[in-house]
Formats: structure tokens, sequence, C-alpha cells
């Protein structure tokens, strides 16, 4: 018994595609050719005639030095075709035939990661960490699949790995950072989103998690310099300007709470949660009839939401709700 021919692709390529990498050409010049000549496909979006070029090589190529290249290539256009199954398919034949092929594993258990099949995609990391214990992908890999599935002091661990690893960029000290903070490690979350602001200070995501970090620590001065920063950088997100919003409001600073509710509103129409916390600054600015429009609007939503049904039992509290 042989190995497994080229597969589908192969039989329905035209014949021109066929002959792209022939001529004279020989060995390993070739070879490397033929691969780079799928790769090209591939960077320039054409994923199809990318396949056609690796699944080529497949079948004709077998044993070869780039067979295992072939395979992540095929398995990558699959992918970019969203034809997530050949490519889980592709892959899983591929660490068969290669196993100890590190980027083999890398990208079966990226994918295995991405269709949300956590144990599988652990599973393929952990094997890939053993070829290389310091394999900072792999690392990578399963501590993202333990921060989907829970066990963030594993996560945290494989975290740190990573970092310790290859120094750490602004990526992984974010990560790091969130899920210290999820753990509730104040003090090292703070240490690694400031370490990440050190590498990156113009993206809002980890000025608002800072923020974030700032607030449970009780600083509230911080949590707000901080949370200027990510809705001046964000443009003013809405998720970001709801929490700005509410802490301005808890903080006792209603002076610039009410403005800002008044822009938000303006600025996001349909977005309940900035309605519904726009409705208590109102209500806690004493400003009932604002209070009153802004609830209404919400607990008259046809939507059966937590926030509509908890507007129409602000509205009932504050005595402002229609009587019938």
């Amino acid at each position: 018994m042989g190995r497994m021919p080229g597969r589908r692709f192969f039989l329905a390529v035209p014949a021109a595609l066929l002959m792209l990498g022939c001529g004279c050409v020989s060995g390993p010049r070739r070879e490397e050719s033929e691969l780079r000549a799928g790769k090209n496909s591939y960077l320039a979006g054409n994923y199809i005639y990318a396949a056609a070029e690796f699944d080529r090589i497949i079948a004709t190529r077998p044993d070869s030095d780039i067979e295992a290249g072939a395979y992540i290539g095929l398995g990558a256009s699959y992918e970019a075709l969203h034809n997530y199954g050949e490519a889980l398919t592709t892959y899983r034949l591929a660490v068969q035939l290669h196993p100890k092929s590190s980027q083999l594993l890398l990208r079966l258990g990226a994918l295995y990661y991405k269709l949300a099949l956590y144990p599988q995609s652990l599973a393929v990391y952990t094997t890939a960490l053993k070829l290389d214990p310091e394999n900072v992908t792999a690392n990578l890999g399963i501590a993202r699949t333990y921060m989907k599935t829970g066990y963030l002091v594993s996560a945290a661990r494989h975290y740190k790995s990573a970092i310790d690893s290859s120094g750490g960029n602004y990526g992984m000290r974010y990560a790091y950072s969130d899920c210290l903070f999820r753990q509730r490690n104040l003090l090292g979350a703070e240490t690694e989103a400031l370490n990440a602001l050190s590498l990156n200070r113009a993206d809002p995501d980890i000025w608002f998690l800072l923020a974030r970090i700032q607030f449970e620590h009780g600083n509230q001065e911080a949590a707000l310099r901080s949370i200027e920063s990510a809705s001046a950088l964000s443009g003013g997100r809405s998720d970001i300007e709801s929490f700005r919003l509410m802490w301005l409001s808890q903080f006792g600073k209603l002076e610039l709470a009410v403005p800002l509710a008044d822009t938000l509103i303006g600025k996001y129409p349909d977005d309940a949660l900035i309605k519904w916390t726009a409705g208590l600054v109102y209500l806690k600015a004493g400003q009932r009839d604002k209070a009153r429009v802004t609830l209404a609007e919400l607990a008259g939503s046809r939507d059966d939401t937590f926030i509509s049904r908890s507007a129409g039992r602000l509205l009932e509290a504050a005595g402002l709700a229609q009587k019938h």
C-alpha cells in the first residue's frame, strides 16, 4: 500500500496550471520553485490556484523535502476559502505523515481553536510544546485555549513562559495582564498593563484594561485618566464611553457626566446600554424629564431584555412610570 495520492483539487486543475514549474530546473531548486509558485498565488489571493499548486506537489512529490510545506499551504488555502472541513482533514493527514513538524502541529492546533474544539486544540499544542519546550506559539496557543475554558492559572503560566522565552511583545503582555485581572491579581495585572503600554501607547484597549484595573484598585483619578485616554484613542467607542459615563456619575462628577450623557445619546441613539447609563445619570442629577424620556424609550422597546426590564423598574422606583 502506498501513500495517499494527491487530493481532489489535483483532478480538477487546468492542464496549463499543471505545467507550472516544469522546465529545465531540476532537483531541490525545482521543488523550491514549485512551492514558491503556490505561495505566490496564495499571497496574491488566488486561493483556488494556490490550493491546486500545493495539491499537485503532494500528488507528484511524496516524501520530498517540500511535502510538509505543501500540506501547510494547502490547508491554509482551504482556510482562506472558508472550507474548514477540508483544511482540518488536510492538517490531520499531514500531521500523521510528519509527526515531528512543529509548524503543522501549530496550524492544526490553531484551526481546532478557531473551530472552538478546545480539547483537541490543547492536545495538539501540548504535543508541539513537547517537541520544543520553549516554542512561543505553542505556549500562547495553550494559554489562549486555557483562557477560553476558564483555567486561568494554567493560562497565566503559559503566557509567562511565552514572555520569558521571547521577551514579550505588546500582544503577549496585554493578554497576560487580562488573564491576571480575571484572576483578581490586580497588582500583577497592573504591572503587565504598564509593560504593554511601554511597548504601545496608541492602543485604546490597553488603556481601557488599565482603567478597569485601577478602578478595582480604588484609584479613581488614575482610572479616569486612563479611560479618558482610551476614549480619545478610540474615537469615543461606545463600550468605553458607557464605563466612563458610569464612573463619572459614581465618583460624583455630575457636572461632567450630564453633558457626556447628552453627547452619547446623540452619538449612539440605538445603544441600549448608553441610554440606560444616561438614564441613571439623569436620575442622579435630578433631571427627571430627561430620565423619563430616556428610560421610557428602553422600557417600551419590543426587545424583552434585562436592560429594558431594568429601565421599567427604574421608572417605577422613581415614580416616573406612566399611569394607565
